[in-house]
């Protein structure tokens, strides 16, 4: 189970939870909550899985945001749940979704040592040209690996192909070291 894992984090995106910060810091009074329980409790409701019930809800959803944004009552805290429940969105809530988004994954290339490897996601920002196997080598030796991302502030002490030589020289010598 990924719980048992040492280097698991609890939760989605490395425990990084993408809801604005409006929308997960709001409280939520009895009003809102008497709106947004039943709608949390439906969505997973089995009969509301189809695409037919997911459509409703959504409209459902989209109407009461609406309602909601017109009315700005109690500081807009059932409007912005709605809003994202809704997915809804403006350039704020863009800005700040894709700012989490970014945070969440290189929460994430600190835990999973395959989200670091370009082999391994070759289209996943920040990621290095090392393999796996080369990746945990560097992290055994200590070895910074952001010192080879695109975005690296200063350039690496040896080139990725010195860093490769290096590494293989180092596999082999724990392979000899084992016989």
């Amino acid at each position: 189970m990924p719980e048992e894992l040492p280097y698991y984090v609890s939760g989605a995106l490395a425990g990084i939870v993408p809801t604005p910060e409006r929308v997960s810091g709001a409280t939520l009074g009895q009003r809102e909550k008497a709106v947004c329980k039943p709608l949390y409790e439906l969505q997973y409701t089995r009969k509301y899985l189809t695409p037919a019930a997911c459509s409703l809800q959504n409209r459902y959803i989209l109407s009461l945001w609406r309602q909601a944004r017109k009315s700005r009552a109690e500081g807009g805290c059932l409007a912005d749940c709605l809003q994202w429940e809704a997915r809804v969105s403006d350039d704020r809530v863009r800005a700040s979704f894709d700012e989490t988004m970014k945070r969440s994954w290189e929460q994430s290339q600190i835990y999973y040592i395959g989200n670091r490897s370009r082999d391994f996601m070759p289209n996943a920002p920040g990621t290095v040209p090392f393999s796996l196997s080369e990746l945990r080598l560097m992290a055994k030796l200590r070895i910074d690996w952001r010192q080879y991302r695109d975005d690296a502030k200063t350039p690496p002490e040896k080139t990725v192909q010195e860093m490769k030589e290096f590494l293989n020289k180092e596999l082999l010598k724990q392979q000899q070291s084992r016989k």
